[in-house]
């Protein structure tokens, strides 16, 4: 059996105002979830809470019988949204891969030949090995989100957490990050990914996750991505083939 995230009671407030209300959810590895609902449906404080960036006003979040809390790095890798991140920030993208291997290494380790071989293969799994020693400011938008994707996969972390990671990428940057995404789960990885655009979902992921504040539905794409299920979550009538 795949190991699990198992999320049991959580709740995640904002100044007391709760953004999650009472979620109780497993994910197993080896699986590509999108996370979806409306704007202020609480995806972010969800991530963010997984990762340990948040506190919890209620609730557990465990994997393989550990609390995950604060163990970003080792057991859970975070991709921040693609605005928070200072991109004039003087770093290679093989640089930002290696930063992935510091959670590991810790204070004493030095950076030895097994940490260089991760780096490589974080490289070729987000298709970057041609841009290794281009500055993270020169890429796309597209290659930009990937070079990120390569730290955390050099952070070898069975939890892989992305907020709005397709925001403002073009389609060919959409479907060299899905190519990516379908690497970590063939790896018997998990990634949970919050998503906006409803017309691509059911080519990205495998499992879908609604929420609006509180958990609406889960499970299997074909069985969960309902036009029901999607009116649940959204409040209204948005889903006929296209989103809008």
């Amino acid at each position: 059996m795949s190991h699990q995230l198992i999320i049991k009671d959580l709740t995640v407030a904002y100044n007391r105002v709760p953004a999650v209300h009472h979620l109780t959810l497993t994910l197993g590895c080896g699986s590509c979830v999108g996370l979806l609902g409306p704007n202020g449906a609480g995806k972010t404080s969800l991530i963010k809470a997984i990762a340990g960036l948040l506190p919890r006003e209620t609730g557990t979040i465990q994997f393989q019988g550990h609390d995950v809390g604060g163990q970003t790095g080792q057991t859970v890798a975070y991709v921040p949204q693609h605005e928070s991140v200072d991109w004039d920030f003087p770093i290679t993208v093989r640089g930002l891969a290696e930063m992935g291997r510091f959670p590991a290494l810790g204070l004493w380790k030095k950076f030895g030949k097994s940490d260089d071989d991760l780096v490589t293969q974080a490289l070729e799994m987000t298709d970057l090995t041609a841009f290794a020693h281009r500055q993270i400011k020169a890429l796309s938008g597209g290659q930009q989100q990937r070079a990120f994707l390569a730290r955390a996969w050099a952070q070898q972390a069975d939890i892989y957490l992305l907020d709005e990671p397709f925001a403002g990428l073009d389609l060919n940057a959409q479907e060299a990050f899905t190519r990516a995404l379908h690497r970590l789960r063939a790896a018997d990885k998990l990634v949970l990914a919050s998503h906006h655009d409803l017309r691509n979902t059911a080519e990205v992921f495998d499992q879908v996750v609604l929420i609006n504040g509180e958990l609406v539905a889960a499970g299997p794409t074909g069985e969960t991505f309902t036009p029901a299920n999607i009116e649940r979550t959204y409040g209204t009538q948005i889903f006929s083939g296209n989103s809008r």
